[in-house]
């Protein structure tokens, strides 16, 4: 029997791109979209569904608030030409709507947990915005991975910390340099409700340790205790 030879598979040709199948939007979609946008009402009826897009969103100035209460997921979005992480940023999505969930995901599903968590989580401040959360555990933000965003920013390190203690945020794979790295001193520390002996006994900080995180010389004298259940 004669074997059949495989098609070739052709590249894309971009002089004919494939049409796309946007999933048509109906009137409220569109009121909601272009609210207090520069598109007049009667225009936003007229305007051909396909030319709803990246471009026709700036140009009009549509704010992200406005586009996602019209219920467009954001695979929707992806579809109508928002298909880089700096296109959603562009368009007005912060770090603060990763709090939706399913955003978050689909993002996630899109672009990679790596690439949103380097696109929207920069600063420890960014990272107060969702933390902690089913976001922060979707993006796999920990503890530790918040601290290490928050060198040289003790207050935001300490608020950082001081939620994650009251939130049981497991806290083992935090290490001594992480803390010290962040300008936290004793003070900020005992705020939070890490104690001196939590330090010297579980996470085996050194004197140099402690006289880098501000403990004086008799609070270095702390000694180690057979078990700790508490910070």
């Amino acid at each position: 029997m004669q074997k059949l030879k495989a098609s070739p598979v052709l590249p894309p040709n971009p002089a004919n791109p494939p049409t796309i199948a946007y999933t048509p939007l109906s009137l409220q979609q569109r009121v909601a979209m272009f609210h207090e946008s520069m598109v007049e009402y009667n225009e936003v009826f007229a305007l051909d569904d396909a030319s709803i897009n990246y471009e026709r969103l700036i140009q009009s100035g549509c704010r992200f608030q406005n586009i996602m209460s019209s219920s467009l997921t954001i695979e929707q979005l992806n579809q109508r030409g928002v298909n880089t992480l700096d296109r959603f940023r562009t368009l007005g999505m912060d770090v603060f709507d990763l709090n939706e969930l399913v955003w978050t995901q689909s993002l996630i599903r899109l672009f990679g947990q790596q690439a949103v968590r380097n696109s929207f989580i920069v600063t420890g401040q960014d990272v107060m915005a969702i933390f902690p959360g089913d976001a922060c555990d979707a993006l796999g933000v920990t503890i530790t991975t918040a601290l290490d965003l928050c060198k040289s920013t003790p207050l935001v390190a300490e608020a950082i910390l001081r939620t994650g203690i009251a939130n049981a945020c497991a806290f083992d794979d935090v290490s001594i340099k992480t803390l010290v790295n962040t300008g936290m001193k004793s003070t900020n520390l005992n705020r939070a409700g890490l104690s001196i002996t939590y330090l010297v006994n579980v996470m085996q900080a050194s004197s140099d340790d402690l006289i880098c995180l501000g403990y004086n010389k008799c609070s270095r004298g702390v000694q180690p205790c057979a078990s700790l259940s508490v910070y």
